[in-house]
């Protein structure tokens, strides 16, 4: 499971030294213009460990223990563009599927990717992405270019993403994925807590014919203090069109545990 990061301003204090002459005290600047010149750079790491490994689009990866590190950094390109890199990588403890062998990893992505949110709650986003799938038997590693949309109203959240397909088995591939999501944070006691409904649809587009995916549903609840968060998320299917096999069809629960820092 991912987890929004968030970019952290390091403050920046600027000395000015002149010789030989009297000048008029500098005027004391707006903290708010400091922040504004101060770097942008952040950089964020987790790691995660899981009783399974269930794709954001709603199909079983791996139905045992596994283990997610990520880690990324971003910072504003030209003091303009927000750039954001990350790796984000699946280690399975059991032999499932495809596999080749036990404890190994199954999946590492690689992403870089810009933002922006609007004044009026719309956020656009637009990234490229590097799938890869080792120690996978017929799994071959892609790329693909993935636009974003999406727009909060209160505790609501709605949008799609868009998925092209560069390379791989699937190029020229489009997927088209929109969602609703309800989400409400709160505290309990020294706990930060959240909890999720989100419903999501899944088409695919093989080279302009349309082929029905499926729809997914989860609720999750996380329970977060200090750097360490606890999570339980339900996984439901509607219908599927592509993974008609029952090992691969979803409702199952996932309990996993994690610890992440921001810098």
């Amino acid at each position: 499971m991912k987890f929004n990061k968030f970019a952290f301003l390091f403050s920046a204090v600027a000395a000015s030294v002149t010789l030989g002459q009297e000048v008029a005290p500098l005027p004391v600047q707006d903290p708010a213009a400091q922040l504004e010149k101060a770097s942008t750079l952040y950089a964020f790491s987790s790691v995660d460990i899981a009783s399974a490994y269930i794709f954001d689009s709603g199909t079983v990866m791996n139905d045992s223990l596994v283990m997610q590190p990520d880690f990324g950094f971003g910072f504003d390109a030209f003091d303009t563009v927000p750039l954001e890199f990350d790796a984000w990588a699946n280690y399975a403890t059991d032999r499932y599927d495809d596999m080749t062998a036990s404890h190994c990893f199954t999946e590492i992505d690689l992403s870089i990717g810009t933002s922006h949110e609007f004044d009026c709650g719309c956020t656009i986003g637009l990234a490229l992405a590097s799938w890869q799938y080792p120690n996978m038997d017929t799994w071959n590693g892609e790329e693909v270019l993935i636009g974003s949309l999406s727009h909060e109203i209160g505790l609501v959240k709605i949008g799609s993403d868009v998925e092209l397909m560069v390379t791989g088995d699937c190029d020229n591939d489009y997927h088209f994925l929109p969602f609703t999501e309800v989400s409400k944070d709160f505290a309990v006691s020294d706990l930060d807590c959240s909890a999720s409904i989100r419903g999501q649809l899944y088409y695919t587009y093989e080279e302009g014919n349309a082929n029905h995916g499926w729809s997914s549903y989860n609720f999750t609840a996380t329970f977060a203090i200090l750097d360490v968060y606890a999570y339980t998320s339900y996984w439901g299917q509607m219908d599927d069109g592509i993974y008609t096999d029952e090992e691969h069809n979803i409702e199952s629960v996932v309990y996993g545990i994690g610890y992440g820092v921001e810098i």
